[in-house]
């Protein structure tokens, strides 16, 4: 192998990840090839650093206040677009109408052709989330989600996945 193809597969070859063949190879490439080794062991240092940081925890107080004012600006980005939202369905109903009333003026006594669609099975949120692993109500949240912002969401994840 090139050590091109060696480089492309060092991460690998620290998580013991390619097949046995491959491993033997980039073995025997790194014990001749010096500037294999040092990307290795650059690579080494990166994933020892990386191992190190710690993510902070949060305590009780921290996220009494955190939500609140995630559910407030979620409430306040909700309140925003109410207004677009009922002039986009006012003109959908009359967009609806106006193809209503066209098509009944130009077409009459032809069949409608219905179309059959799949029926969609969506999980259940209280299967996918639970208050043993978030430290606030997943009810209030669930009522929210779609208004939260992009950080909001980060954070809540980064909890739910602690």
């Amino acid at each position: 192998m090139k050590c091109e193809d060696i480089k492309k597969k060092l991460i690998d070859y620290l998580d013991g990840s390619p097949g046995e063949n491959q491993y033997d190879e980039i073995k025997k490439h790194l014990e001749h090839c010096q500037n294999c080794r040092k990307e290795l062991e650059e690579i080494k240092r990166i994933m020892e650093d990386v191992k190190e940081i710690k993510i902070p925890e949060h305590d009780k107080a921290f996220w009494d206040s955190s939500f609140k004012i995630m559910i407030d600006r979620a409430h306040e980005r909700h309140n925003k677009q109410m207004f677009i939202k009922k002039l986009k369905v006012g003109f959908g109903l009359l967009a609806v109408l106006l193809v209503f009333f066209t098509t009944k003026t130009y077409i009459k006594n032809k069949p409608i052709e219905f179309i059959n669609v799949p029926e969609i099975t969506y999980l259940n949120p209280d299967e996918v989330l639970s208050e043993q692993k978030l430290p606030f109500p997943v009810e209030e949240l669930l009522k929210v989600v779609d208004y939260l912002e992009p950080e909001d969401h980060m954070m809540i994840l980064a909890e739910y996945l602690r």
